[in-house]
């Protein structure tokens, strides 16, 4: 048995160096959220991939320092619309409700987040 030889049309190349004979150049490091590193960035509160996992109200409000989920949120803005219309229907209020409570709703989730923002408390240790 013979031992294979190598591969025709390749020539044999020492590691490290190119087919010439001459030395090649450092493997370049992998940079963190480089596309084509393989290794992702950590995800931040600004990263976009933390942006489109919270849902489009909290998105659309801003929100940074409370994190309502996806059926609170459909809560706040569906159910205040909701609302808004069974009062304007059974006329307990006028038409001009229906608007104006989501808005009011609204209103108060975004205070309730700028009011966590001032109570909250730095783990990190750094100011």
């Amino acid at each position: 048995m013979t031992t294979p030889g190598p591969a025709a049309g390749r020539p044999l190349r020492a590691p490290g160096r190119d087919t010439a004979g001459r030395a090649s150049p450092a493997p370049a490091r992998a940079v963190a959220g480089h596309p084509r590193s393989g290794r992702k960035r950590p995800a931040t509160e600004s990263s976009p991939t933390i942006r489109r996992r919270q849902p489009f109200y909290s998105r659309l409000l801003r929100l940074r320092y409370i994190r309502p989920g996806g059926v609170l949120c459909f809560l706040f803005l569906e159910g205040a619309v909701l609302a808004a219309v069974l009062l304007a229907l059974a006329e307990v209020v006028s038409w001009w409700a229906v608007p104006a409570l989501p808005a009011a709703v609204a209103l108060v989730v975004k205070l309730h987040d700028v009011v966590a923002r001032g109570t909250a408390v730095d783990v990190t240790g750094m100011s």
